[in-house]
């Protein structure tokens, strides 16, 4: 029986079998897949606001750096992208479980102003990852020591290229943020609906 001996989910066994079924779970949905995802309708987003000529400036500017990085260089630059993209990836995750505690509280209290700037926002500006989400932390420390290696080795036109690089992202990085939020908060709603669907 599931109540009873080994296979009692909420014995020790259970737990531990919860919580890898639930970290799957999420690393299943909330992937970089849903970033490149995400990532896309951004950019849509940008070329129907018509704000997309500075992203492309952006663009030209990172294609013109990486034709002039040496092969090592280039190596460098890829690791870079990749931690910058792990970043993505669990800022959504950070996001979206935010979005759903703000529709769940929105929910059951209208006197609550739990926003995504409040939520997300401000907790990642105050340092709070450092101490909930470490990873996340060592990630951008990694990050930020490498983009200072590259930096002081390059001359100062390609700097200002590797910092139109890392401002594009960390505008990336937010609207997946913005993204997460919404489709955590959209998500919560549903579950309730689902639960407790309006009286007709």
């Amino acid at each position: 029986m599931i109540i009873n001996g080994r296979n009692n989910l909420f014995s020790s066994e259970g737990k531990d079998w919860e919580k890898a079924v639930l970290s799957s779970m999420r690393d299943a949905v909330l992937s970089d897949t849903l970033v490149y995802s995400i990532l896309r309708q951004i950019r849509a987003e940008s070329e129907k606001s018509g704000c997309s000529e500075k992203e492309q400036e952006q663009i030209q500017a990172i294609e013109q750096l990486q034709k002039r990085l040496t092969r090592t260089q280039l190596s460098t630059f890829g690791i870079i992208e990749q931690l910058y993209m792990k970043e993505a990836t669990m800022c959504l995750q950070f996001s979206f479980r935010r979005g759903i505690c703000a529709a769940f509280q929105h929910h059951f209290s209208s006197n609550v102003n739990n926003t995504f700037e409040r939520l997300v926002m401000e907790p990642l500006e105050n340092g709070e990852s450092i101490d909930r989400f470490p990873e996340l932390h060592k990630n951008r420390a990694f990050l930020n020591e490498l983009l200072e290696e590259l930096t002081a080795e390059l001359r100062s036109t390609r700097r200002k290229q590797l910092d139109a690089y890392s401002f594009a992202w960390d505008e990336r990085i937010k609207g997946v943020m913005r993204y997460g939020f919404r489709l955590g908060y959209a998500a919560g709603q549903s579950i309730m609906l689902e639960v407790d669907p309006p009286m007709t």
